[in-house]
Parts: structure tokens; sequence; C-alpha cells
């Protein structure tokens, strides 16, 4: 290919300047003109190099939408959940808990995980009394079947009348 002095000094100065409009952006050429300049070698280094198909970036997996989780996920999911997280002295291990996570169930994404943390961790600590109402309702339950003191949003009526009631009586014998 064979460049005008124009291309060629435009190639230049963008080859010059490269890194410090990757570092700081177009901001860092203060001239129109140097920006103009600057475009312009892009411009010619994007026409000139073509990338072989293996280097080319792979499109992203297009996102399924309201995919359920099983019941081994949510019993895995809890049990790293209980086994690596301890809120009340601050300790988070979600890199470890991702890892094992998609040992076991690679399907699933590190953000999936992060959300479904956050799902336990919300019925957890903030809202310990009354849980979520967009968290999954087998969530609530598989929790409140491990510890119904910590996670009691998941207690049938049935249960939460008799917890009531034993509440009452105790508060009576006192």
């Amino acid at each position: 290919m064979t460049t005008s002095t124009s291309n060629s000094q435009a190639l230049a100065f963008y080859q010059a300047n490269l890194q410090n409009v990757t570092n700081y952006g177009l901001g860092f050429l203060t001239e129109r003109s140097e920006r103009q300049l600057y475009n312009a070698g892009k411009v010619i280094v994007s026409t000139v190099k073509v990338q072989p198909k293996s280097a080319q970036p792979k499109k992203a997996r297009k996102a399924t939408k309201n995919v359920r989780w099983s019941g081994a996920e949510l019993d895995l999911l809890i049990n790293l959940y209980l086994k690596y997280v301890d809120p009340l002295n601050g300790i988070e291990n979600g890199a470890t808990i991702i890892v094992e996570f998609t040992q076991e169930f690679p399907n699933r994404t590190s953000g999936a995980i992060i959300l479904g943390l956050a799902q336990v961790k919300a019925l957890d600590v903030y809202h310990p009394a009354s849980g979520l109402t967009d968290t999954s309702q087998a969530l609530i339950d598989k929790l409140y079947a491990i510890d119904p003191i910590r996670f009691p949003g998941g207690a049938t009526k049935e249960d939460k009348i008799m917890n009531a009631l034993d509440n009452l009586i105790a508060d009576i014998r006192r």
C-alpha cells in the first residue's frame, strides 16, 4: 500500500500518541488539528490491519432470561454461602464461592452466582424478618429449612401461627 505524505504523517502521529491517548483519552490532544490527525492515523491503521479469524473477539453469548435454579444449584449456593460468608464479621470469599460453584455447575455465569449470593445475603442480613418479595420462594424455603431462626421468611402460615403462640406462651411464663 502506498501512503501519501499526509497519511504517513497521520500514521506517525497516531503511533507516537497512542499510549497517551489510551491512558488519558482524546482530551490529551489539546488542539483540534491534533485530534483530527490522530483519528486519521487510527483510520489508516484499522483499514490496513486485518485480524486473523482466531484473533477477532468472540461474540458475546446471548443472555438467556428466566433460567430457574435447580434444587441442587440452590443447595450448593446455600452451603457455600454458609461455609464462606460471615456477614457479621465482614468475611466474604466470593471468588472462592464462584470457583467452587462453577466447578460443579459450569453453565452459570459469575454474575448469576453473585446475584444469587446477594439474595441469600439480603435474606440473612438486610431483611432477616421478612425476606425479599422478588427472591425465589424455593430459596427462602431452603434457607428456612436449614435455620428457621436465622432465615424466618420461609415459614408457612401454620409455622408462623405456631411461632407466635410459642412466643406468647413464653411471654406469659416470664
